[in-house]
């Protein structure tokens, strides 16, 4: 799977925006792209690629596969892949030692941003990061944090 070169990388709570504008789409459910298809036929396999190095969490599993059928439609449907902006909610929790949860991501700053970059490398390209616990203090976190630390990760990459 191809990624754009240079992922957005934006907090939603902290009014940061994206430096250009860019057509999203939502789906919701196991069959994302029944918005965009006129009949009920199966959908395709559903594959992950590029294949990841350790078994991920089934929550997680469901996104990356709902991300390639997405794609694949885009593509069958005469449409660059890569020009899509697919986006990802995910509630995150910036305190060192705080306990893991599903469909949450937590952690000290370098464990949030790593695991908020396995995302970004999975091919989702905007990331709406819900701030659980203290909102106040989670978003000065993510702002000043963990967002400049993730950016400096995946640009490295």
């Amino acid at each position: 799977m191809r990624q754009s070169a240079r992922p957005e990388l934006i907090c939603s709570s902290c009014n940061s925006r994206p430096r250009r504008p860019s057509t999203s789409f939502g789906a919701y459910g196991a069959n994302p792209t029944s918005l965009t298809r006129a009949s009920t036929s199966r959908p395709p396999p559903r594959t992950v690629s590029p294949k990841p190095l350790r078994r991920i969490p089934i929550w997680l599993d469901a996104a990356y596969r709902g991300l390639s059928v997405v794609r694949s439609a885009a593509a069958r449907a005469g449409r660059d892949p890569d020009e899509l902006t697919c986006g990802y909610n995910i509630a995150v929790m910036v305190q060192e030692g705080a306990a893991p949860a599903k469909g949450q991501v937590s952690g000290g700053r370098e464990q949030v941003a790593r695991q908020l970059a396995v995302f970004v490398r999975g091919g989702f390209s905007f990331l709406n990061l819900w701030p659980a616990g203290d909102g106040n203090r989670q978003r000065e976190r993510l702002a000043h944090e963990v967002i400049p630390t993730l950016r400096a990760m995946v640009t490295a990459d």
